[in-house]
C-alpha cells in the first residue's frame, strides 16, 4: 500500500479579513489596524501581525472601549491563525467571544460572528465535535435575531457541513448541500461554485465518484462562465478536480486541472506566493503517482520554499510539504534523509497541534511506516498504534486513513512473525476500504498482494492465486492490459501458478510480463 500522505491545509485564499475599523482622523489604532486589513488581504499575515500587536499596545495603554478590544482581539486571532499558530488564535478569539457577549449578549449578530471565527480555529485544530457545538450556537444567535436565512446564516451551515463531512457523518452533511446548494442558485456564482465544490468532496468520501464529478463539472462551467478569469473560485474548483482524479488514480488527467489551476493562482497572486504553494504540493504528489520523481521534487521544493518564505519553517504548511517530500526522496532511494523529513515533520506539526490532531496521527503512521522499513519494529510499533488512535477518535474506525495504519501494522506483524495477526490486520484494512466503496481502488489491490504474500508464507498457495488474480485486475482496470507498471505483478501470479504446477497458464503469463518489461525499455 502507498505511504499516507497528508493533504496541504493552506487554504486556497486566506480567511475573509478582520472586522472592519472606523477609520478615524489622526487616529493611530485605526491606521494601524487598516493598514494590517490590507496586508493580510495581500497573503502577508506575518506583516499584518505586526501592525495588529501595535494596535494592541495602544488599546492597552490607553484602555480603549470594548469595541476597539474586539476589533484588536479578533484582527490578531484571525493573523495568528493565518500563521498557523491556532493555540494563541483561540486564544484571542475566545476572549474577542466573551467581549461580544458582554457587550451585545445573546442573542446577536456581534455574539454570531465572534463564535464562527472561534469555529474556525477549533476547525483547524481538529476540535471538530467542539466546532460543531459553536457553529450550532450561531445559528442559534442568528435565528434568534431573525436573520436564520441571511448569509451568514448560509455561511455557518455551510461551516457546519464541512465539519459533519470532517467528521464522516455524510448523511448529515449532504442534508445541508440539498438545502444551501438550491438556495444558492441564482445568488452569487462564486457562493454556488464554492457550494457545488464541498458537496462534491462530500459525495466523493461518501462512495459516490460519479455523482461528486457531476457536482464538480458544474460548478467549473458556473465558474467560466459567470466568473471573471482568471478567478480564485474558478483556480480552487480546477484544483478540486485535480484531486478528484489523482486520488483515484488517474494523476496523468489531474495535471491539466492542477496546472490551469496554477497558472490562474501564478496571475492573481504571484511566483512564490504561499497560496500557489496548495496546487504545487498537489502537482507534486500526481508527479509522484507517475514515477515522475524528480519533477514531483521539483515542484515539493517550490511548495516548501512558497510555504516557508511566507510563515516560516516552523509552520504547518511546511510541515505537511515536508511530510510529502519524505514520501519523494524515500522513492529516489534516500531513505536516511526521508526519515528525518519525516521526523521534523512530525516535531513541528504535533507541536503546533498536538497529538491527538488528525494531520499529526497522518504524519506519524508515515514515521511507523518507514520504521517498519528499516526493521526498527520496536520503535514502529507504539508510533502506528498513536497515529490509529488518534484518526479512529477523529474519525472513527471506518476511514481511509484507518485502513493505511491498520496495513502498516500488517507488515509489521509479518515481520515480527507473527503472521495470524498480520492477516487480521491486513483484513481490518481490506474490509475497512470496501466499507468505503474503495474496493476496486490501487489501494486495495496493494492490499490484496500484501495478503496473497502472507498466504505464500504460510504456503497456502490456492488463496495467494486467487488474491493475485484479483489484484490484477483491479491495476488492469485502472492502468489498461498494456501498461508495463504490471510485470512485476504478473511474475508474482506466474511464479504462483507454477507452484502449483500450472505451468501452461505460468509460462503464458510469464510472457506477458517479459513484453511489458521490454516495452518499458524501448
Amino acid at each position: 500500500m502507498e505511504a499516507a500522505r497528508a493533504f496541504l491545509l493552506l487554504c486556497a485564499v486566506l480567511p475573509a479579513g478582520p472586522m472592519a475599523a472606523v477609520a478615524q482622523d489622526g487616529d493611530p489604532w485605526a491606521a494601524l489596524i487598516l493598514e494590517g486589513q490590507a496586508l493580510f488581504q495581500a497573503g502577508d499575515p506575518a506583516a499584518a501581525l505586526e501592525r495588529f500587536r501595535s494596535a494592541r499596545e495602544i488599546v492597552e495603554d490607553e484602555d480603549r472601549d470594548g469595541r476597539d478590544r474586539i476589533v484588536t482581539l479578533t484582527s490578531l486571532g484571525q493573523a495568528h491563525g493565518a500563521m498557523g499558530d491556532f493555540s494563541l488564535a483561540a486564544e484571542q478569539h475566545a476572549r474577542s467571544l466573551d467581549l461580544r457577549v458582554e457587550l451585545y449578549g445573546e442573542p446577536s449578530l456581534a455574539a454570531a460572528t465572534g463564535l464562527r471565527h472561534l469555529a474556525g480555529v477549533r476547525r483547524d485544530q481538529g476540535l471538530l465535535a467542539e466546532t460543531s457545538t459553536l457553529l450550532r450556537r450561531a445559528l442559534s444567535n442568528l435565528e434568534g435575531i431573525g436573520k436564520g436565512e441571511s448569509a451568514d446564516a448560509r455561511a455557518a451551515k455551510a461551516g457546519l457541513a464541512s465539519v459533519h463531512h470532517g467528521m464522516g457523518r455524510y448523511a448529515d452533511a449532504l442534508a445541508l448541500y440539498d438545502e444551501l446548494v438550491p438556495a444558492a442558485r441564482g445568488g452569487p456564482a462564486d457562493r454556488l461554485v464554492g457550494l457545488l465544490a464541498g458537496l462534491a468532496a462530500t459525495l466523493d468520501a461518501a462512495g459516490r465518484p460519479t455523482e461528486a464529478l457531476e457536482a464538480l463539472t458544474e460548478a467549473l462551467e458556473i465558474a467560466r462562465r459567470d466568473l471573471p478569469g482568471p478567478h480564485p473560485s474558478t483556480a480552487s474548483v480546477l484544483n478540486s478536480l485535480g484531486e478528484h482524479l489523482r486520488r483515484r488514480g488517474d494523476g496523468e488527467a489531474a495535471l491539466p486541472y492542477y496546472e490551469e489551476a496554477l497558472a490562474m493562482r501564478l496571475v492573481l497572486h504571484g511566483e512564490g506566493d504561499a497560496r500557489t504553494a496548495p496546487i504545487l504540493n498537489n502537482i507534486g504528489l500526481a508527479l509522484f503517482d507517475l514515477d515522475r520523481l524528480d519533477e514531483a521534487r521539483t515542484h515539493l521544493d517550490a511548495a516548501f520554499l512558497a510555504t516557508a518564505s511566507a510563515f516560516g519553517e516552523r509552520h504547518q504548511a511546511v510541515a505537511i510539504v515536508l511530510g510529502n517530500l519524505a514520501d519523494v526522496i524515500e522513492a529516489q532511494g534516500a531513505f536516511g534523509a526521508a526519515v528525518e523529513a519525516n521526523r521534523s515533520a512530525l516535531r513541528v506539526l504535533e507541536e503546533r497541534n498536538g497529538p491527538a490532531h488528525p494531520d499529526v496521527a497522518r504524519l506519524r503512521a508515515g514515521y511507523g511506516r518507514r520504521l517498519v522499513a528499516a526493521g526498527a519494529l520496536e520503535l514502529a510499533a507504539p508510533e502506528l498504534e498513536a497515529a490509529r488512535t488518534a484518526l479512529e477518535d477523529a474519525y472513527g474506525p471506518v476511514h481511509a486513513d484507518v485502513a493505511q495504519v491498520a496495513a502498516s501494522q500488517a507488515e509489521l506483524a509479518r515481520l515480527s512473525g507473527d503472521l495470524d495477526l498480520a492477516l487480521e490486520r491486513n483484513g481490518e484494512a481490506r474490509a475497512i476500504l470496501r466499507a468505503l466503496g474503495l474496493d476496486g481502488a490501487l489501494d486495495y489491490a496493494d492490499l490484496t498482494e500484501a495478503r496473497a504474500a502472507i498466504h505464500r508464507t504460510t504456503r497456502d498457495l490456492e488463496r495467494a492465486t486467487l488474491l493475485l488474480a484479483e489484484a490484477l485486475a483491479i491495476r488492469e482496470a485502472h492502468w489498461g492490459a498494456g501498461d508495463p507498471r504490471l510485470a512485476g505483478s504478473l511474475r508474482d501470479y506466474a511464479f504462483v501458478l507454477r507452484r502449483l504446477r500450472r505451468a501452461d497458464e505460468a509460462a503464458e503469463i510469464e510472457r506477458r510480463a517479459a513484453a511489458l518489461a521490454g516495452s518499458a525499455n524501448e
